[in-house]
Order: C-alpha cells, then structure tokens, then sequence
C-alpha cells in the first residue's frame, strides 16, 4: 500500500462539480453520421502483446446495443505489427493508434497513428514528446490524455500529455502524484480517475486512487488520500457507468497473507455521491460498493466495454491457471448478474483492449453480414 499524497482536495467538492458538468453534457447534442452514409458499430480488439497486425472485431447488435453477435472477424493493420504495449482509443470517431515498443529493437514508440472509418484512410499525427508503452490514454473535450507508462531504460514516468487532434500539437501536462505503469484509467463527467498499478517494475501493485481535473490542471486525491481502492490491483479496468459510477474488475492482485500475486474476482464501484464510510450516516452511500459478485473467470489485461447495461469482458489472461481465458463474459449492472456468453476461438488473447467504431456500410475492409444472419430471437 502506497502513501498518501498531501495534495489539496478539490475546491468545490468533488460531487457537486462534476454533477454540474454531467447537467452540461446532457444539454450537448452528439454529431450526425455524414450525410448518406449507414453506420454501425464494432468492437474492435487490439492484441497488445504478439505484435501480431491482426485485428479481431465483433459487430454490435444493432437491434439490441446492449450484445455483440458471437461471430469473431479478422482485418489486418500493418502498422502495429512487432509492436506491443501501444494503445488504440477512439475519439471522434476516429482511431488513434499511439505509443508502444518494438518487438525487433525494443525501442520505445512515441509514433501516434489516425485512422477515420467515413474515409477509410490513415494518416501519421505528430509523435508523443515522451516515447511510452503500458500506459493508458483518455479523451476529454476532444483532447487526448495519455498518462504514466513505461520509458527508456524500462523506467516507469509519472508524465502526462495531451493532445490537440485540430492543431495536431502535444502539450505537456500536470504528472501523475507518482510514477505509473499496468494502473487503469476512466473519464467520469469530464474528470479522469486513474487507480491502481505500480510505480517501478519491481514493486507490487497499489490501491491509490487519483483524479485529474482539466479545468485547473491538478491531480488530487479524494478526501485527503483517505479514498483507496478496497483491492490493490494492476492491469484491471476502470469502467464508467452512468453520471456518478466507476465500476472497477479484472485484473492482477496481492494476497497479503501468502504474499503473493493473484487473479483479483472482486467487482467493485466507486459512487463520487458518497461520503467517508466512517461519517455515514442517514442512508449516505459510502464512496466504495462491494457488494457485487466476483467475476466467473478472474483475468487481467481484458478487453472490458460498456454496452448499454452490459459490461463486456473479452480474453484476458489466468495468471494463477496460467491460460488466456476463452469464455466471454458480460455483467448486468442493473441486475449486478454475470452471464456467460459464448467461447472465444483458438487464438492469441492474453493481452487486449477493446475501442468501439461507427463504420459505414462503404467500407468493404470490414464485415456487414452478421447483421442478416443472426436472428436476435434465436441467438439470445
């Protein structure tokens, strides 16, 4: 377990600030698809550690957003061949490919690549000031946030940078409160959490919990560093789910009583509502909820993506079986029930993450049929 940092708490309080900005996004109305063109929506799955250029997707239901159809599709993108530890995230509707090493010379990448699915071209995009693998990247206002990682020398950074997608330009920001590698990140109503990992590849993992506001620029933690995760966790995954939940699973922990890694099945969330449980009082929610069940088939480095009430968990690897895990999972957050869903293939899954796209019907690189051969009535 980590230190506490002496960093100032946020002034106004956390909750109100972001319920604020949560009534202003909902009065924000979301960009139309251009003119002429049907879109739907993948599930891309990214294998960041083969450096294999293959690329696996599923198509969205689109009569019931909340599933994918179990039918596993392939598209090659060469640009992340012998690459590992990159990351793909989407913003705009576009896919940004950023960072990693080099299989062959075990360099770092601070290469950042473009994708748009409505012209279906690539383009480079000025390269990160700070070469980085393992580290997780967020979107705010259009902005692009990536933060901690690996380094030169296999160093682990505190480092944080964003970037300006309209005037293609890099910017240095506020560092994490300590050095970062295999932590987890989410964007909560324009404010990004950051939890867990480790801060040298030497080190066990942590439970501190981190808040980043773009408004003033700061990283603080909740309630004085009083606000730790039940858990210490690294590659797991943070999931935000309506306007003041961060649902956190997956992942790799540590037993404190054999002193020993293992695979962490706890499912908790965060409520930003809350109070110190120690102060509750009046039917006040704690900041942490428990009581959810354990994951069916506790993994790390899973591919972890909402779909309307289901949260989706694809491949992943059991560090105590030592397998990749083939079973897909998916949790009902309003029920809080695990389903088991359908079988992966035979396959390299042990390290993935997931980005979902709007494609149009224009782009023959990809898969339409799925959403003639599937009967929803039959299939679920």
């Amino acid at each position: 377990m980590e230190h506490k940092s002496k960093r100032p708490i946020l002034n106004p309080p956390l909750a109100r600030k972001m319920q604020d900005r949560a009534d202003r996004d909902k009065q924000d109305t979301p960009p139309a698809p251009p003119t002429g063109q049907q879109m739907f929506e993948f599930l891309l799955l990214f294998d960041k550690a083969s450096g294999s250029p293959k690329v696996n997707y599923f198509m969205v239901d689109p009569f019931a957003p909340s599933r994918i159809f179990p039918k596993m599709n392939t598209i090659a993108i060469h640009r992340i061949k012998n690459i590992s530890g990159y990351k793909p995230v989407a913003c705009n509707n576009c896919l940004y490919l950023i960072g990693g090493k080099d299989w062959n010379t075990g360099s770092y990448i601070s290469g950042v690549w473009k994708f748009d699915p409505r012209i279906n071209q690539w383009s480079t995009c000025r390269a990160m000031n700070v070469a980085r693998c393992r580290f997780t990247a967020e979107v705010v206002d259009g902005f692009l946030y990536v933060m901690g990682g690996e380094t030169q020398n296999s160093k682990v950074t505190d480092s944080m940078e964003r970037y300006d997608p309209l005037n293609d330009r890099w910017t240095p920001m506020c560092p994490l409160p300590k050095p970062r590698v295999d932590h987890a990140s989410a964007v909560l109503n324009g404010t990004i959490f950051v939890s867990g990992g480790i801060s040298n590849l030497k080190y066990q993992c942590s439970n501190v919990f981190w808040y980043y506001n773009p408004e003033d620029g700061l990283w603080r933690e909740i309630d004085e560093g009083r606000v730790l995760m039940p858990h210490e966790r690294e590659k797991h995954n943070m999931i935000p789910v309506g306007s003041s939940k961060i649902l956190i699973l997956s992942g790799r922990g540590f037993d404190q009583e054999t002193f020993s890694e293992k695979d962490e099945g706890a499912v908790c969330h965060f409520n930003i509502h809350g109070v110190d449980p120690e102060k509750a009082f009046g039917g006040l929610k704690p900041y942490w909820d428990n009581d959810h069940p354990n994951m069916p088939h506790p993994r790390s480095n899973a591919a972890v993506m909402p779909l309307g009430r289901n949260i989706w968990v694809i491949g992943g690897l059991s560090y105590n079986k030592g397998t990749n895990v083939k079973m897909v999972s998916y949790y009902d957050m309003h029920r809080r029930r695990w389903r088991e869903a359908f079988a992966l293939p035979e396959g390299h899954f042990c390290n993935l993450d997931g980005v979902l796209l709007q494609i149009p019907v224009t782009n023959k690189d990809f898969c339409f049929v799925d959403r003639f051969i599937y009967d929803r009535w039959i299939m679920w």
